[in-house]
């Protein structure tokens, strides 16, 4: 919120991945006129990402996460290139593995309590070949 309140005017907000979470719920602020979501979360009201990753279909990817360490999650680095980066140069995605930041498990448990995006002009980037964001019920 304090980028938002910084900016000298209007502001479209972009999120990729967990950021559509972020942008969803910033979204609320008078100054964010639009949002752009790449292949990312869009989660409706009262839902958690914990939830939207959830009991993944049949034959859908599953993302490589991690089981907690002292209350953080990452991506296993043998998998990482093959589920977030594998359209990636092999050198880029090795590094994007090792420096991956860590995900507080809270994190997951964040409600949306009014997703903006039913309000504002939005639009979203469906990548067909994701293997971490499943696509959304249907783009906002």
């Amino acid at each position: 919120m304090r980028a938002i309140a910084s900016a000298p005017g209007d502001v479209v907000l972009v999120g990729h991945s967990y950021g559509g979470l972020v942008i969803s719920e910033a979204g609320v602020d008078p100054k964010a006129k639009a949002f752009v979501y790449i292949a990312a979360f869009t989660p409706d009201k009262g839902e958690l990402v914990s939830s939207l990753i959830a009991n993944p279909p049949p034959g859908a990817a599953v993302p490589p996460i991690l089981p907690p360490a002292d209350g953080y999650l990452f991506l296993d680095k043998a998998k990482f290139a093959n589920a977030f980066a594998a359209d990636v140069a092999p050198q880029t995605a090795r590094f994007m593995a090792d420096s991956q930041v860590p995900c507080a498990v809270a994190a997951l448990e964040g409600a949306v309590t009014a997703p903006a995006w039913r309000q504002k002009l939005s639009w979203y980037l469906v990548a067909t070949d994701d293997r971490m964001i499943r696509l959304p019920r249907s783009p906002p």
